[in-house]
């Protein structure tokens, strides 16, 4: 059977032919059919990746969201290496199952260190210890999803973050007819695995999802339309199942020491509640300071702290003469404390006192690095809140999220 390229193509890729039950309908996908299938798209890979330039820009971005530049990134099937390359990292190595892969890679980033490695099993090198494990659409072609997370178990820690893409299986067909009309690498029989499937894998395999979604519904480039549509139709429900791209990302479950906690109180004008707040604040974790920020009140809401601070020695009060806002109290509380988890409660007692050990519960197991309440999805009287302040918190929240996962992420 012989590899078609499209009108224009290099005249490698002419030549270029399909090894004998290499990803042939009907032939068994096996560990070593999937190393002959990686040998032969070796000498076009960065030709298909310059063609679909805009998908893996998207991937690319996508992500480095997820990956702090500046650490040690192991990458398991890296390809010629170009995505490792664009995640900054201070120390490398990429893993393939080819060596005539492997050895692109090397020509092409000789700073990084590549390695090519038996199918579903990645054997690191002593002594490396990842901030980060990431697998690109490593787990569409691997024999066998299990062994290939067990054998990255002797070198990730509960620090290490598994960051997983594949593509969503409803769009099975649609790769199949871009492979065969020349839009796309010619393909190999896959794996259409689920993110519910991949879960239930790394559960058993004792790590913890941190994070996964869905992404890219239009990975090919129309302007204007694209990056509307692939900003806003991942959030949407139902609607949000078209994406091409699925994510996620897990961290080794392992128990954390008992933590300490900061409970963060910005407050202008409480004196009537930051009595009752601050007494309502329970024990949490081995050992709990309570700040509280007076932003410039008028009335006795610093008398009030001050009472406190001699009756509970867990209180602390930073008092600004003049109003400073919100954000600018929140932060100081923050530079201030001392505790391994920091807590904002709000003055007015929105979120219950009571409430606290909720928040702290995912972060002592290690099943989060961020915990983020909301009360919107429960029913309200029809005056507690005005309509636009419910959009605008949905707004907040939404831009939270999106500044947590991308404030090491920018260039």
């Amino acid at each position: 059977m012989t590899g078609r390229s499209p009108a224009g193509s290099t005249p490698s890729l002419r030549r270029w032919s399909r090894p004998s039950g290499v990803g042939c309908e009907g032939v068994p996908v096996s560990r070593e059919s999937t190393r002959e299938y990686f040998e032969w798209i070796a000498p076009v890979w960065d030709y298909w990746h310059r063609k679909n330039g805009f998908y893996h820009r998207k991937m690319t971005d996508l992500i480095r969201g997820m990956v702090t530049p500046g650490a040690s990134v192991l990458e398991l099937g890296c390809g010629t290496g170009d995505l490792l390359a664009a995640l900054r990292p201070a120390a490398a190595i990429g893993l393939n199952v080819a060596e005539g892969m492997t050895a692109l890679a090397r020509k092409k980033h000789p700073e990084f260190q590549f390695e090519t490695v038996e199918v579903d099993q990645a054997k690191i090198p002593n002594g490396f210890t990842p901030d980060y494990v990431v697998l690109n659409n490593m787990l569409d072609y691997v024999y066998d999803v299990w062994d290939l997370l067990e054998s990255l178990r002797p070198a990730v820690t509960d620090q290490t973050l598994l960051v997983m893409t594949t593509n969503n299986p409803l769009w099975g067909p649609v790769l199949r007819i871009a492979s065969r009309i020349g839009q796309r690498l010619p393909d190999s029989l896959r794996n259409f695995i689920t993110n519910r499937d991949i879960r239930s894998v790394l559960e058993l395999q004792g790590f913890d999802v941190v994070e996964e979604g869905l992404a890219l519904p239009m990975p090919r480039r129309v302007p204007l339309l694209a990056p509307l549509i692939n900003a806003l139709l991942p959030e949407i429900p139902v609607a949000r199942y078209i994406s091409s791209i699925q994510y996620i990302a897990a961290r080794l479950r392992v128990p954390r020491p008992a933590l300490s906690c900061s409970v963060i109180i910005p407050c202008h004008n409480e004196e009537d509640n930051i009595l009752e707040c601050v007494r309502r604040v329970p024990s949490l974790g081995s050992a709990t300071e309570i700040i509280v920020i007076d932003d410039g009140s008028t009335d006795g809401t610093r008398r009030r702290v001050e009472e406190l601070m001699r009756a509970d020695p867990r209180v602390r009060l930073l008092a600004y003469d003049t109003n400073h806002g919100k954000a600018n109290a929140v932060r100081a509380g923050f530079e201030a404390a001392c505790g391994d988890v920091l807590i904002i409660l709000d003055a007015d007692m929105a979120v219950a006192p009571e409430e606290l050990p909720k928040f702290l519960k995912p972060l002592q197991s290690g099943t989060a690095d961020f915990v983020n309440g909301t009360r919107l999805v429960y029913p309200m009287h029809g005056r507690a809140m005005k309509f636009a302040n419910f959009l605008g918190k949905d707004r907040t929240t939404a831009r939270e999220r999106y500044a947590l996962r991308h404030q090491d992420a920018s260039p």
